[in-house]
């Protein structure tokens, strides 16, 4: 089998082998790194140790380490505090990487994820906070599978925050989500759930909004991607789908056209509580 791991900016490839000695009747699983990022190698060696516990019999052999883990000094000063313009200033070239050829698209679009972490105060900048969003809308959409998936790994990062939300909402990403979500190739598993997982926010957070919004899109069929939820191969995938399903169905037309009438924020009315969100926006990472 192949497969790959994803943890915001950084990502590696593997392969997993099966053995069979037919004299012993004994089986041997080998987990090889195919590629990676260096800063991911923990991540690695993790999902090694929780593989071989799950599939190993024997329980004395398990406890055994794979590797010393790799510990960065807690004396290095990395997290030193930027000014707002110092900032903004260091995203640009981000933003023009974005532009360029292939490799400079995927190395943006990484530096995109790690930026989607920091500080709330820097990601809702008046002078940045619009260009990420239009920037992730054209990675999303992107035609390499590399930039599209880390784009939507930054997405759902900032997803976490309600103006970036109601950003996402209101701009065309919003379609391409849904059409991410379907039955397809399993090493596209992670983008899948990710994307069903950020329109499970959107659905539960801004229910009338997103309806509004999918029914000016006249090119894309809500009633159909609805009705097909249910049919998702991918558990996690369907589980999210079916959260969708479940808030965007409760929505009628006359609620839709009130909000597209400008009646106030008729979403307000059936907002989760911050506890209710908070327990649900890690699923995403």
């Amino acid at each position: 089998w192949k497969g790959k791991y994803l943890c915001g900016s950084s990502s590696f490839d593997l392969e997993v082998n099966l053995y069979h000695d037919k004299p012993t009747s004994a089986f041997t699983v080998a987990v090889r790194k195919v590629s990676c990022d260096c800063s991911i190698n923990a991540c690695f060696t993790t999902f090694f140790n929780l593989m071989k516990t799950a599939l190993c019999t024997d329980t004395a052999d398990c406890a055994k380490p794979v590797r010393k883990p790799f510990c960065i000094p807690k004396s290095c000063g990395w997290a030193s505090q930027v000014s707002d313009e110092e900032f903004l200033e260091g995203v640009q070239p981000i933003f023009r990487m974005a532009a360029c050829s292939l490799e400079s698209r995927i190395q943006s679009v990484k530096m995109l994820c790690d930026v989607a972490q920091k500080d709330a105060h820097y990601l809702e900048l008046p002078a940045f906070q619009p260009q990420c969003v239009q920037q992730l809308c054209e990675l999303v959409m992107d035609e390499t599978d590399d930039v599209r998936q880390h784009a939507v790994m930054a997405i759902a990062a900032l997803t976490e925050l309600d103006s970036y939300r109601e950003a996402f909402i209101h701009s065309s990403v919003l379609p391409e989500l849904f059409c991410l979500v379907e039955n397809c190739q399993y090493e596209t598993a992670q983008m899948r759930r990710t994307a069903a997982a950020i329109l499970a926010v959107f659905s539960r957070t801004h229910p009338y909004t997103v309806r509004c919004e999918l029914q000016h899109q006249h090119q894309f069929n809500l009633t159909s991607w609805l009705q097909h939820a249910s049919c998702l191969l991918d558990a996690r995938t369907r589980e999210s789908a079916l959260i969708v399903k479940t808030y965007l169905e409760d929505v009628s037309i006359a609620d839709c056209s009130a909000v597209a009438g400008g009646c106030g924020d008729i979403d307000s009315d059936c907002l989760i509580s911050e506890d209710d969100a908070a327990a649900y926006l890690p699923i995403i990472h």
